[in-house]
């Protein structure tokens, strides 16, 4: 498994900024670039892929505690008395506590906001909001007065948008005949839960298995298709896991671990939870950034944009972007966004993270720069997207947004970065 992957496996288990236009550096991609000359397109038409879909659909990758609604989005924060779920309405820049109590200093469980001692997954579905609560223990007295420890198995809850009227949708297993260690991705998309449970046994070998529940219903539906149909047979913990989705289309993927005459080849299915049943669409190259949906794809292969054919397994370039580096690509409905990555093969510390805009037809939309006042090895990234705006994190793996663009800036060479406010961390103070 490749270092990338192993940290696609972790993210899945568990000031105010000045911005300015960098020109292109000289292109390295060699005979890729020669196809496409640095800063033109073919002559090929490339519509927006995406779905304008946004709510309560997957579609955020590894990014599991970011939710959109029809009036603002929700997020976590990380304190000291555990994760507490926060809510900012969609044009605001302010983000406050999602408990409407006012005798409640939101430091401990009891008040609405509180979500679990580490961050959840969480989900959005007509009207409710969902998160997933891990295996837990409690501790108890039998009736003989000895007290021992129980085990509280995996759960789903749902609460209103306010965070009120919590309750247990359902359990992710049966207490007493099934034991579970820990989880690899829980996935909210289109009205059900799409669940990945392991077992770590006592030689080190993983256990896994994926399982899917209905929100309407709040019955858990047993195993997905990927259990039963992959040839893989899930040896990898995130084997068969929800990875993003094309309109209403549910697309999950078996990944290239290695198997026979598969290297370096992902392959992606179209899963139909109401049947329960897969349907291949094809192969994409393994560690592509960009996305893949039912028919065609579009990623970065060095610092050219491509388009990927399933049928011949092959891309075809769009546009060269000019740009060196570890490159990432974000896709969106109304934009594509071009950022250096985070590479755990160069650890190098760097004073910014610049971000590149365009539009469908590769035409510059901008550029941004999120600066550092001390150099990290690490790498700000795309936290995720509305339709108004862009989100961002100052580092990875964050669990809230620090800064985010208009997309009414799109057109202008320096875009404006502005910053999220977050509610003092101890309000008792």
């Amino acid at each position: 498994m490749s270092c990338i992957r192993i940290i696609t496996v972790i993210l899945l288990t568990l000031g105010l900024c000045a911005c300015g236009k960098n020109a292109p550096a000289e292109s390295s991609s060699g005979s890729i670039a020669s196809a496409v000359h640095v800063g033109e397109t073919t002559d090929m038409n490339t519509p927006s892929l995406l779905s304008e879909k946004r709510i309560s659909v997957f579609r955020n990758h590894v990014n599991l505690h970011f939710v959109l609604s029809e009036d603002g989005i929700y997020c976590q924060e990380i304190r000291e008395n555990g994760c507490f779920a926060l809510y900012c309405d969609r044009l605001s820049d302010q983000f406050v506590v999602l408990c409407g109590r006012p005798d409640c200093l939101h430091q401990d469980q009891n008040c609405d906001a509180f979500i679990h001692h580490f961050p959840s997954p969480m989900g959005y579905w007509d009207g409710k909001l969902y998160y997933f609560l891990p295996k837990d223990f409690e501790l108890v007295t039998d009736s003989n007065g000895v007290e021992k420890y129980k085990d509280i198995p995996a759960s789903v809850w749902q609460m209103d948008p306010d965070g009120r009227n919590k309750q247990k949708l359902m359990d992710c297993y049966e207490q007493g005949k099934e034991e579970f260690s820990g989880y690899t991705g829980v996935f909210f998309t289109h009205g059900y839960v799409e669940l990945g449970l392991h077992h770590i046994g006592t030689h080190g070998e993983v256990a896994s298995v994926r399982r899917y529940g209905d929100l309407r219903s709040g019955k858990l539906l047993g195993e997905t298709a990927a259990v039963r149909d992959l040839a893989s047979e899930l040896k990898n913990p995130i084997e068969g896991a929800v990875y993003d989705s094309d309109g209403d289309a549910i697309i999950i993927m078996d990944y290239a671990f290695g198997e026979e005459g598969s290297e370096g080849m992902d392959t992606l299915y179209v899963w139909d939870p109401a049947a329960n049943t897969l349907r291949r669409i094809g192969r994409k190259p393994a560690n592509a950034s960009g996305w893949f949906g039912t028919k065609e794809g579009i990623y970065l292969d060095g610092a050219v944009i491509k388009r990927w054919d399933y049928a011949a397994e092959t891309g075809t370039p769009l546009f060269d972007t000019g740009l060196e580096g570890n490159l990432i690509l974000n896709v969106y409905p109304d934009c594509l966004v071009v950022s250096a990555g985070y590479s755990v093969f160069e650890q190098k510390a760097v004073s910014a993270t610049d971000f590149w805009f365009y539009d469908w037809n590769f035409a510059s939309l901008g550029h941004c720069r999120l600066p550092y006042e001390i150099p990290t090895p690490d790498r700000g990234s795309v936290f995720g997207e509305t339709a108004e705006r862009l989100l961002f994190v100052g580092k990875r793996a964050g669990t809230k947004p620090d800064y985010y663009i208009n997309k009414s800036d799109f057109g202008k060479e320096e875009i404006t970065l502005y910053e999220y406010h977050y509610p003092v961390m101890d309000l008792s103070k």
